[in-house]
């Protein structure tokens, strides 16, 4: 068996070894090599094992995404109150996270309006809008969500 030459980089120094095949185990620094390419396999099929047991349901990665609009609409003021109704508004990366969720389920619909040309998303009485064209005809990729939530006349009225 003939020697093989292994060059290693280790704590920012090259080592340059030989190791006999027949003995790898005399030599440290090879047997170290070893057990690290071993350590290396099993680090990566524990990865893999994980990564496919806590896969995330397509329904708790859009309630996430409800979840962070709403979050931004109230951080940022962004909350209409129109008496029995409350909309939270988000725009912009919350916005767009949430139109591609609705994407795996809703199919878009192709809207235009005076503001241009959009894509939307509606879901129950909420809806998520790509706006692909301004009103002049230029291509942008602005992203809006209005989640609509109905509170009824009891959370309005004065307290008696």
């Amino acid at each position: 068996m003939w020697p093989i030459k292994v060059e290693k980089l280790v704590q920012g120094y090259a080592l340059e070894l030989v190791c006999a095949r027949i003995m790898p185990k005399n030599h440290g620094v090879c047997w170290v090599e070893a057990r690290m390419s071993r350590l290396a396999a099993v680090v990566c099929f524990v990865f893999i094992a994980t990564s496919t047991c806590a896969q995330i349901s397509p329904q708790s990665m859009t309630l996430s995404g409800v979840s962070d609009c709403i979050k931004e609409a109230i951080g940022t003021s962004s909350v209409e109150d129109n008496g029995t109704t409350l909309i939270f508004s988000c725009s912009a990366a919350k916005a767009k996270a949430l139109y591609n969720f609705l994407g795996r389920r809703i199919r878009a619909e192709v809207v235009q309006d005076r503001n241009g040309k959009f894509e939307n998303r509606q879901f129950g009485n909420s809806a998520c809008y790509h706006r692909v064209e301004d009103q002049s005809g230029k291509t942008v990729d602005e992203f809006r969500c209005d989640l609509i939530m109905v509170i009824g006349d009891a959370l309005t009225e004065a307290p008696k």
